[in-house]
């Protein structure tokens, strides 16, 4: 086996049982904690699980970390995520001597991926193994529901957008978690053509005329008020086509993974 890792940017840390462990993403920090490890540092944002991380210090938000704190509290590893945390930042942590592992996933694949390679730094293998296990017990249950809905009479694909942002209008698109996770329910990501999050107007989305709107709760807190905005502008035909989801089901990935999709299997069934 290599005694090395190599993260989402490329770079490789040694592969050790890390300790001292700051994580600059939410989903992250609830990995480590339900991996049964310890949490130095974290972001305001780290709310879960709530028993467990109420005592861990805080240390600025994903996009404006306090280095200097960090650093005075002697990590061993930085978790971090391209997507959600700035490059700078984890350069000066890195030159500073912290090792840092940065993740990206765009796949329920890579979140596979992400518990193995967290089982291995933190020396939780089992713990990350049992997270592999119940993730594909997860799979199992979303193969289900696709054979579902394709095998009734007349079925068609399910058209689905998922609304990240307003004032701009802002939806997920191709090659984002969101649309891995939205892909593995069967739905037919509308914006899966254009990468990242693309801007988009409500004139548009009477366009596309979506059978399915997800609405998360974060980053946007989307609510009935909006459910009503867009079924009134022509968007879908009934508002139970409009559906508010909760944002860590569609945004969290690592242990949550597995039963964010089960509870989503529940929302979108047939």
């Amino acid at each position: 086996m290599s005694h090395e890792l190599i993260d989402a940017r490329g770079r490789s840390i040694p592969l050790q049982d890390y300790l001292r462990v700051v994580s600059l993403v939410p989903s992250l920090s609830e990995t480590v904690l339900e991996l049964g490890r310890n949490l130095i540092g974290r972001t305001p944002y780290c709310i879960h699980p709530r028993s467990l991380i109420r005592s861990v210090p805080e240390f600025g938000g994903p996009q404006d970390p306090h280095l200097e704190n960090i650093l005075a509290a002697s990590p061993d590893l930085i978790l971090a995520s391209v997507e959600e945390n700035r490059a700078t930042d984890l350069d000066a942590l890195e030159n500073a001597g912290v090792a840092v592992f940065a993740v990206d996933p765009h796949s329920i694949d890579d979140v596979m991926i992400l518990l193995r390679d967290f089982g291995l730094l933190l020396g939780a293998e089992a713990a990350a193994a049992d997270a592999g296990v119940a993730l594909k017990q997860a799979l199992v249950a979303t193969a289900a529901l696709r054979d579902k809905r394709n095998g009734r009479p007349g079925a068609i694909e399910l058209r689905a957008t998922t609304l990240v942002w307003r004032d701009p209008w802002i939806a997920a698109g191709g090659d984002t978690y969101i649309e891995a996770v939205m892909r593995e329910l069967g739905l037919v990501n509308l914006f899966a053509d254009r990468a990242g999050y693309p801007h988009t107007t409500l004139p548009e989305l009477v366009r596309l005329a979506p059978d399915l709107v997800l609405l998360p709760d974060e980053p946007q807190p989307f609510g009935d008020e909006d459910v009503r905005e867009l079924y009134g502008a022509g968007i879908a035909q009934e508002t139970s086509s409009i559906l508010l989801v909760p944002g860590e089901a569609l945004c969290w990935y690592g242990t949550r993974t597995a039963r964010a999709l089960t509870g989503l299997v529940d929302l979108v069934s047939p």
